[in-house]
């Protein structure tokens, strides 16, 4: 045990003074990649906001201040970053520019301290998204802080999700499915009967969780909704969507998301909630 902890001390000596020499002679850092396990899948910073994703199987759910909203008094929605912005990549994602600061996340990231995070502005305002994962779980939220005199009402986290994904609710209503026989082969494996809902492309959901699952994936994605939230589905944009009422704290809107990963579905799963 002694052993064992003498090599770890030496290890990270060691990786702290080659950080140092690189600083030293002005060699630069490229921005970390900083990467959390959840479950059977990871979390990771991209240019768009945070993804949870099994990369080995080009399955990606997204977080992003492109899809995230508000809606004002009149009910009109916005999204934190405008189409414009979008099309024309003229939205600015904060990076750290301090060599001290990228040392730290070298090494906090090294160690599995730090978490992704990202900063998107735009001219609306800046989104901070922040992830927090314990085993299975993971919350991800964000603050948004207005440039402009804007009085957001409602705020809206949302998840993307894939178009061959399997998407059903509490009741076993079924959103979203790209084969009959994935959807068969589904519902024999785990004793369930689905009642495909068609027509309507934005509908809240009852039960306060959806379920997101994918033949070809070794996972099964559950969003919950907390009592003061609710959950919706966009079928237009691929989108499952958590809203809750506007509070303001210091300059700056939140909302938050939680989200359990699990290898596969469970009966402690089926016990609808």
């Amino acid at each position: 045990m002694k052993i064992k902890n003498l090599l770890t001390q030496f290890l990270f000596l060691s990786i702290f003074t080659l950080i140092l020499i690189l600083s030293v002679y002005n060699i630069t850092f490229g921005d970390t990649q900083i990467v959390t396990s959840v479950g059977p899948m990871q979390i990771s910073k991209i240019e768009s906001g945070l993804t949870v994703y099994q990369g080995y199987r080009g399955k990606y759910y997204t977080i992003s201040p492109f899809n995230d909203f508000y809606i004002d008094a009149s009910g009109v929605r916005s999204t934190f970053i405008t189409k414009d912005e979008v099309e024309n990549k003229s939205y600015i994602t904060k990076e750290s520019v301090y060599k001290t600061q990228k040392i730290a996340d070298t090494l906090t990231s090294y160690f599995g301290v730090k978490t992704p995070s990202t900063k998107i502005e735009g001219k609306l305002g800046g989104a901070t998204y922040t992830s927090f994962t314990q085993d299975n779980t993971a919350v991800i939220s964000y603050n948004f802080t207005p440039k402009k005199s804007i009085n957001p009402k409602r705020m809206g986290i949302t998840l993307s999700y894939n178009a061959d994904d399997i998407v059903f609710d509490s009741s076993q209503n079924l959103y979203n499915a790209f084969s009959s026989t994935d959807i068969e082969n589904f519902e024999k494996i785990y004793g369930l009967s689905f009642t495909p809902k068609k027509g309507e492309l934005h509908l809240n959901i009852p039960g306060g969780r959806m379920y997101i699952a994918n033949p070809k994936g070794a996972y099964l994605l559950i969003v919950e909704a907390d009592a003061h939230q609710q959950i919706s589905l966009n079928k237009n944009s691929r989108l499952i969507e958590i809203t809750q009422d506007a509070e303001k704290i210091d300059d700056s809107y939140k909302a938050s998301l939680t989200l359990k990963v699990e290898h596969t579905l469970r009966k402690e799963d089926l016990a609808w909630k």
